[in-house]
């Protein structure tokens, strides 16, 4: 058996005992980075995080903003285009 194998068993099991899924990727994701490589692989993690999740039937992923960087205001206007990225 595979790994996306266990992981659709997880899902019957899951819907089988009524069980909801979600995923919190790692502190490291953070879609509102100055840096751009920060970003980039921030969306290549939640990337992947979605395939996982479809496989176990996960219906959310809670995704942190991440710092202000001394402007809250233009942070979560990063934050907002950023994961239009998806």
């Amino acid at each position: 058996m595979n790994i996306v194998e266990t992981l659709q068993r997880c899902f019957d099991f899951a819907a089988e005992h009524d069980i909801r899924t979600s995923f919190h990727p790692d502190q490291f994701v953070v879609l509102n980075s100055p840096r751009e490589d920060v970003v980039e692989k921030s969306i290549q993690d939640l990337e992947y995080h979605a395939e996982v999740a479809e496989w176990v039937g996960a219906d959310v992923i809670n995704i942190h903003g991440g710092g202000a960087y001394g402007n809250k205001g233009a942070a979560l206007v990063t934050f907002a285009c950023n994961v239009n990225r998806l």
